[in-house]
C-alpha cells in the first residue's frame, strides 16, 4: 500500500520511540518526511536508517517548546 505517495509530512519529536516509528511508517507508505527533534544524534541515526531503507527523509533540529529556538538554530 502506498496511500501517502507524494504527501509531505512533518514528524515532531521523531528521533526515537513512537516518533521514529511514525516517521518510518509514513516513509514506508511513500510520504516525504521531515523529522524534527532536539536529540541531534538520535535524529541523525533515524534519518540515516530510514533513508537507507529507501525513504525520502530529512532531519531538522527544532524545539517546539521554545518559541525562539528557530531564530537561534536555523
Amino acid at each position: 500500500m502506498r496511500g501517502l505517495e507524494g504527501k509531505r509530512i512533518i514528524v515532531a519529536s521523531g528521533a526515537t520511540g513512537i516518533g521514529a516509528a511514525t516517521a518510518r511508517r509514513l516513509a514506508e507508505e511513500g510520504a516525504r518526511v521531515l523529522v524534527g527533534d532536539v536529540n541531534e544524534s538520535g535524529l541523525a541515526e533515524t534519518v540515516e536508517r530510514l533513508s537507507a531503507n529507501g525513504g525520502i527523509v530529512q532531519g531538522k533540529w527544532f524545539d517546539l517548546a521554545d518559541d525562539g529556538a528557530r531564530s537561534r538554530r536555523s
